[in-house]
């Protein structure tokens, strides 16, 4: 059944909207007739409030939304701890700063470290020693001036001499002096309080523990840095709907007008009790710092690429009727009444599948509920 132009700008003048609405388009049980086509002229259409739009084609079906933090993962950070106890005489990076690694962050001043200095270089001097003591009596051995027992004795001393060298060597590797620097010292017998602290990795300065002029222990943290470049995305997804997301999938944000996303690596095993969330968690390269850690971003689950022909249209586009859901499609008469599926969903959008509805079809975006009640003559 078609409804004339001239019919419907007649009831529209006249107020009798209602009964015009309830004259169409339905046949036996007042079930919807597929692609039922309304006769309405472009003016009516107007007066009516109808606006087109055309779908777009999206490559992938939208699971859910939820909202996501973004975090450092725990292999991409590192804190940088006094080795020895001492006193901060320098900061030379502040909270934000960028950094290299080999970078300087902190000098210290400590007298923990003149004292594995001494003890290096006196025991450096002993192995020394010790080593041209055993050369001397192997000689004398050799002549058989001395006995062997004199040799076993000086062999043993200079092993011990080379152990406690060599522990004293380690102790100041552990607190950042190279093996060039161990080498003038034990050589110059120069030692100094003073210690410099380099960045172990390149990355941004997190957090600051210590200020200058505070008197740190040792082993205690003064910085924490971290390399985003690469970040987790941990979105919160609510329990109910936690089995429609796995391992796989894509996890999404839009950032500065940018998708940015990964693919989905863990689904948690275990329901927060105090938000009933479950985690879903995501690896994101992020080389244009587009995200900072810390901060929340409503984030989207994607089903992996998605069937040809899923179309993203707005939710003000639909309309359902009898539990089927509906678009509106331009043509030539007026409209015609499309059923689709919804295979997706978005805060304003849904993805929809439908035949004879492509990404060049116009279809009503506004105006839905007048062109409905043709359909179902003013009932919901």
């Amino acid at each position: 059944m078609k409804l004339s132009a001239r019919f419907v700008r007649a009831a529209v003048d006249s107020g009798l909207f209602a009964m015009l609405v309830g004259l169409y388009a339905y046949s036996g049980g007042g079930h919807a007739q597929p692609y039922a086509l309304i006769t309405l002229g472009a003016s009516e259409l107007e007066r009516l409030g109808v606006e087109w739009v055309r779908p777009e084609l999206v490559d992938s079906r939208v699971v859910l939304e939820a909202p996501a933090l973004v975090s450092v993962p725990p292999a991409r950070e590192t804190v940088v701890s006094a080795p020895v106890g001492g006193l901060v005489t320098r900061l030379h990076v502040a909270e934000g700063s960028e950094i290299d690694a080999g970078d300087v962050l902190v000098d210290l001043r400590s007298l923990d470290l003149l004292d594995a200095q001494r003890e290096y270089v006196n025991a450096a001097s002993a192995a020394r020693l010790a080593d041209a003591q055993l050369e001397r009596d192997r000689m004398l051995h050799e002549e058989g001036i001395i006995a062997r027992r004199r040799l076993d004795e000086a062999e043993a001393e200079a092993l011990a001499a080379r152990v406690h060298a060599e522990q004293a060597r380690e102790r100041l590797r552990l607190v950042g002096v190279d093996d060039a620097a161990l080498e003038r010292l034990a050589a110059t017998g120069a030692i100094s309080p003073e210690l410099t602290l380099r960045a172990p990795i390149a990355g941004v300065v997190v957090d600051r523990r210590a200020a200058v002029g505070a008197q740190v222990d040792a082993l205690e943290p003064i910085l924490r840095l971290a390399d985003l470049s690469e970040l987790w995305l941990e979105a919160r997804v609510p329990q109910q709907r936690a089995d429609a997301v796995t391992t796989g999938m894509r996890l999404v944000v839009d950032v500065r007008g940018e998708t940015i996303g990964g693919e989905i690596f863990q689904v948690g095993r275990t329901v927060d009790a105090a938000t009933q969330t479950v985690l879903a968690r995501a690896r994101v390269d992020n080389p244009s710092a587009d995200l900072r850690a810390g901060q929340v971003v409503p984030a989207r689950v994607l089903a992996g690429s998605g069937s040809a022909g899923t179309l993203a249209v707005p939710r003000s586009a639909l309309a359902r009727i009898d539990g089927e859901t509906f678009v509106f499609a331009r043509a030539p008469e007026g409209a015609r009444a499309v059923s689709v599926t919804i295979v997706g969903e978005t805060a304003g959008h849904a993805q929809i599948h439908a035949s004879g509805v492509d990404a060049d079809t116009e279809i009503a975006g506004r105006g839905v509920s007048a062109i409905k009640a043709f359909l179902t003559g003013g009932e919901e």
